[in-house]
């Protein structure tokens, strides 16, 4: 059995300051959405947008068609990694909402669409 959801391992005091962390961010129940350059191009933006906010730089991010692999660094001591994940999810799954509306094949009925798998670990 494949576990998608795991538990934080570390307390979110540790994605405050100067750290870095790794992450990966899954579509709940495998749904295919990045899957062409102009709907990663928007959810790249989406995904700066957030990240700037909270002081974070992202080093390298990867989007497969059912996840997103991300490492994000904190570039000043008041810069907050999981609050910028956080943002990132909010406002994608808006995004994620009115595309699945849109298509009913993909949309389950859920509000929440994006689950964060927690591969975090300090670099």
């Amino acid at each position: 059995m494949i576990t998608i959801e795991r538990r934080h391992r570390l307390d979110l005091s540790c994605y405050e300051g100067l750290v870095r962390a790794s992450f990966t961010l899954c579509i709940k129940d495998r749904k295919t959405v990045f899957t062409n350059a102009s709907i990663v191009e928007n959810f790249t933006n989406i995904f700066e947008n957030s990240i700037r906010k909270y002081s974070c730089v992202n080093w390298v991010y990867l989007f497969m068609p059912d996840h997103f692999h991300f490492i994000l660094e904190g570039t000043r001591l008041d810069a907050n990694l999981w609050k910028s994940v956080v943002l990132f999810k909010q406002n994608l799954n808006k995004k994620l909402a009115i595309g699945f509306r849109k298509t009913p094949h993909l949309y389950n009925g859920k509000k929440i669409f994006l689950i964060m798998c927690i591969e975090k670990s300090q670099i």
